[in-house]
């Protein structure tokens, strides 16, 4: 089945906005077992939209038309269609009837510009809009189903999940049950992810995809169909092996919801101690439901004052090895795990630049630190230089793995090529 998607608004094609809708439609798409073969975007232009749709249409099988539905005069996806299929533009009164009911809840009349929304192609059926003034519909043009959605998020996706699908399974029989299983690295790049999968037999029927999204990357095993996906599951273990330590976490969950899983159950807790992360680890930590039972507290320590009077740091190594050492980020976690009363904490000092870099500690050069109920595992490392967000983000996920990798009892220190490791040491608590 050859599906399309197709984005209208000037905003997106100036890139004033981002196509967040087309990505999740993909997305959302291929997880029911549907490719998508193209997608574009054209601006609010009633000519190019005629045209694209009446071209389009003669070879896709479905096309999802996104925006333009709403009351104003740069709304044009109803006369497009009716453009399209030579027919003109009719009152629903059904969705008028809606818009009656919609606006009295709120003690207001339907405009005649608000009725625009209820003008559609002859041939059309609405597809209903529970969350908002202007209903979707579908038409047949040439060979394909022509779907035209609302432009908001939130009311876009459940028309896909509740309207547009079973019309979908309906007309042209639905997709196979379509299964997507993802393996999420950290620590080796798309390539040598490829040769590593490429090194392996792949079922027959399974698909692999690769997507590096920063600074993990994930691979996806892909098909449809019962058999396939049992023969997915069963090379799973195969592919996990040879990705080895790298794997952070499986399916939809996340390197901090594994953490939590692993702290819960062996009753740990946590503290951090961050500098050039500025409480960046604490946010990820926290930003998921349930965080409070195993993480207690988070200290930001941007200066070497504040290193001193919160975590203890002795003054003294300011002066002797500097805010960035190996030295320093163990005694922020050591004090982290006193004055937290944890059993865990994960500290960070670094340079994320753009200034403060040395010939000795250039930017990128970034301490990491972690106490546990073992040991007090300290290392610094010099990270590419890929600009303040990048290095800051890079650095909280290299402190979040560490913890990881010492709840997994596997090595601590890096072995990804884009990291130099500078030093390592491990010594008791």
């Amino acid at each position: 089945m050859k599906v399309e998607i197709m984005t209208t608004g000037e905003e997106v094609l100036s890139g004033q906005i981002a196509d967040g809708n087309a990505t999740w439609l993909s997305r959302f798409l291929t997880d029911q077992g549907l490719e998508v073969s193209r997608r574009y975007t054209i601006g609010d232009r009633l000519p190019e939209l005629v045209e694209q749709l009446c071209t389009r249409a003669r070879s896709a099988d479905v096309i999802i038309v996104n925006g333009g539905l709403g009351p104003t005069d740069d709304d044009f996806s109803a006369q497009a269609a009716a453009h399209a299929l030579n027919e003109d533009l009719v009152l629903f009164p059904e969705w008028v009837q809606q818009l009656n009911s919609k606006f009295a809840q709120q003690g207001r009349t339907v405009s005649e510009r608000q009725l625009k929304q209820a003008r559609l192609p002859k041939s059309a059926q609405i597809l209903d809009n529970p969350r908002g003034t202007a209903c979707g519909f579908v038409v047949q043009i040439h060979r394909a189903w022509v779907y035209f959605t609302p432009g908001p998020p939130f009311e876009l996706h459940k028309m896909m999940r509740e309207q547009i699908m079973p019309h979908l399974a309906e007309h042209l029989g639905g997709p196979r049950a379509a299964f997507v299983k993802k393996i999420t690295t950290f620590g080796i790049g798309e390539a040598r992810i490829n040769d590593l999968t490429a090194a392996l037999r792949v079922p027959t029927g399974v698909r692999v995809g690769y997507r590096a999204t920063f600074p993990y990357t994930e691979v996806k095993l892909m098909g449809a169909g019962e058999e396939a996906e049992q023969q997915a599951e069963a090379f799973l273990p195969e592919l996990r092996a040879a990705f080895g330590d790298n794997v952070v976490f499986e399916g939809n969950a996340s390197l901090e919801l594994r953490l939590q899983d692993e702290m819960i159950k062996h009753g740990f807790t946590l503290a951090t101690a961050e500098s050039c992360t500025g409480g960046m680890i604490a946010s990820r930590i926290v930003d998921n439901s349930g965080s409070s039972a195993w993480f207690h507290r988070g200290y930001v320590t941007y200066t070497n004052a504040a290193k001193h009077d919160m975590l203890g740091v002795p003054n003294a190594l300011f002066d002797s090895v500097g805010a960035v050492s190996t030295e320093v980020a163990a005694a922020m976690a050591a004090g982290a795990v006193k004055h937290g009363k944890v059993s865990h904490a994960l500290a960070v000092s670094g340079i994320a630049g753009p200034g403060g870099g040395t010939e000795t500690k250039p930017v990128g050069t970034v301490a990491f630190g972690l106490a546990s109920p073992e040991q007090l595992v300290s290392m610094l490392l010099q990270l590419p230089n890929w600009g303040r967000e990048k290095i800051r983000i890079l650095s909280a996920t290299i402190a979040l793995d560490m913890l990881r990798r010492s709840l997994e009892g596997v090595s601590l220190e890096p072995t990804s090529k884009f990291l130099k490791v500078v030093s390592f040491q491990t010594d008791k608590l």
